[in-house]
């Protein structure tokens, strides 16, 4: 009997290693892309003087409709650095188009500006909930289940796994 390996594409979600409060230069990459969502350019103002400090070349973008920004990504350059800067929804397009077009976690820094969120998968009817990040349990929105939210964040399900449980009426 053969091992199957499954490989799951990188995901942003509220603990991922893509998250930074500050952006750094990654030191042994020469092209960057700053892509922003529109209104935050200014987010990325300090940074753009860093990398310019240095010589180095990089690419600014306001993220637009997705088939556009796919479609430049899949353009880019191996080894090419992307930071974005965006709403959760928007980072979370941005950076699922980018791995789509072959981005990995190592050449991808994203800052969100507001709230994160995270996502629930109900293990009894196999739905996706939004939650807060602060949420320990919550209720299933499709079948109502109350769910206790889950420590890990599974990849393949793209979200914390929701555990059913029956709450204790006072």
């Amino acid at each position: 009997m053969s091992n199957i390996i499954v490989h799951t594409n990188p995901s942003l979600y509220d603990k991922s290693v893509t998250l930074k409060e500050t952006f750094t230069l990654h030191p042994r990459r020469s092209r960057y892309i700053l892509v922003s969502e529109s209104g935050l350019e200014n987010e990325l103002a300090n940074f753009v003087t860093e990398i310019e400090s240095g010589n180095k070349s990089y690419t600014l973008y306001t993220a637009s409709d997705l088939q556009t920004m796919t479609s430049f990504f899949e353009n880019q350059l191996i080894g090419t650095q992307l930071y974005i800067v965006a709403t959760w929804d928007v980072a979370r397009m941005i950076f699922e188009a980018a791995v789509n077009a072959g981005f990995t976690e190592d050449e991808i820094q994203t800052k969100v500006i507001g709230n994160k969120k995270r996502y629930v998968y109900c293990m009894k009817c196999f739905q996706l909930n939004d939650a807060t990040t602060k949420d320990k349990e919550i209720q299933c929105s499709t079948c109502a289940a109350m769910l206790a939210v889950g420590p890990f964040y599974s990849k393949f399900r793209k979200g914390n796994i929701g555990y059913p449980f029956k709450p204790v009426v006072q």
